[in-house]
């Protein structure tokens, strides 16, 4: 992204993978409805948004079980909203956001297994996202998202 590919700040798949996200995309053609027109050209990008990871609450016996709370930093394009994937399955609802005021996301999560939440910050135009922050979740009181494998993947010495 940018001009100079030295000096450039790179991104990944999951931050441009929502320039071809079509959630209903499937029943929209088998309803024989007017699919989404292509991405065309576009202007440039700007860079994305920045998310920061304020605070975690676990709730096993509580709806909702998992509260996330963030703070998305605009990076040129504007702050729109927050879109959550549990696992590798996106969530229908997302989230407005303000550029630097902190909000809370509220998840009820399925209480049979343990995945981890991606939270990513999106532009206004929808189309470039923050990297981004990733929290365990494990509807077990005693678990200690440090201890999954994952986890320990991550952050060996």
């Amino acid at each position: 992204m940018g001009r100079d590919p030295l000096t450039a700040p790179a991104l990944d798949g999951g931050q441009v993978a929502w320039l071809h996200f079509e959630p209903k995309l499937i029943e929209q053609f088998f309803a024989g409805l007017p699919l989404p027109p292509q991405l065309g050209p576009r202007r440039g990008l700007d860079l994305p948004p920045r998310l920061e990871l304020k605070r975690v609450e676990h709730a096993d016996s509580a709806e909702p079980n998992l509260k996330v709370r963030v703070v998305a930093h605009d990076g040129g394009g504007g702050i729109g909203e927050a879109r959550v994937l549990l696992g590798d399955r996106p969530e229908a609802k997302t989230y407005p956001l303000t550029a630097d005021v902190e909000i809370p996301i509220e998840l009820t999560l399925a209480k049979a297994s343990c995945l981890y939440v991606s939270i990513y910050a999106c532009n206004r135009a929808g189309l470039l996202c923050s990297r981004p922050v990733q929290v365990g979740y494990c509807p077990r009181s005693s678990h200690n998202p440090d201890d999954d494998a994952l986890y320990q993947l991550r952050h060996q010495d």
